[in-house]
């Protein structure tokens, strides 16, 4: 069972490689899919991504963000979902996200603290996983980033 000094060690690998992977600026990007759970399907709870390359260096590595990003809320009457827009920014100084949101007609925000599960190589590129250890919003979170 790995222990908390591995698991920020991983997350802390994780968060290099995305810095490095963007700040050469010679690869295709990142992209990022996340979903959020609650204990209601219908009204705030959705599966959205979009493009995560906007890199801004700060401190040892920067921050992160996401660019026309979007996601989607199943309909309760089985209709079309609904689709919202969303906006994540990662710090990969400190593992932390910030995703905003607007469900209903309020925006939200939920600050998250990233940790890393495991990597898949992909047919779009590599898939950086990671589960969210603290939330501020109470809800689960799940996050994958693709190297592109």
């Amino acid at each position: 069972m790995p222990t908390e000094t591995h698991e920020h060690h991983a997350t802390d690998q994780a968060m290099e490689e995305m810095y490095q992977w963007l700040k050469s600026g010679t690869n295709e990007g990142a992209s990022f899919n996340v979903s959020r759970l609650t204990d209601d399907a219908f009204t705030d709870s959705f599966i959205g991504g979009g493009d995560i390359s906007q890199l801004t260096p700060s401190g040892k590595r920067g921050t992160i963000k996401s660019q026309l990003s979007h996601a989607y809320i199943l309909d309760s009457n089985a209709g079309p979902p609904k689709k919202i827009a969303i906006d994540l920014t990662i710090d990969l100084n400190t593992a932390k996200a910030t995703l905003k949101f607007t469900p209903q007609s309020a925006l939200q925000t939920a600050t998250l603290s990233l940790d890393f599960t495991k990597t898949v190589n992909g047919s779009a590129g590599k898939d950086l996983m990671f589960g969210a250890d603290e939330v501020s919003d109470g809800a689960a979170y799940s996050l994958v980033v693709t190297l592109l």
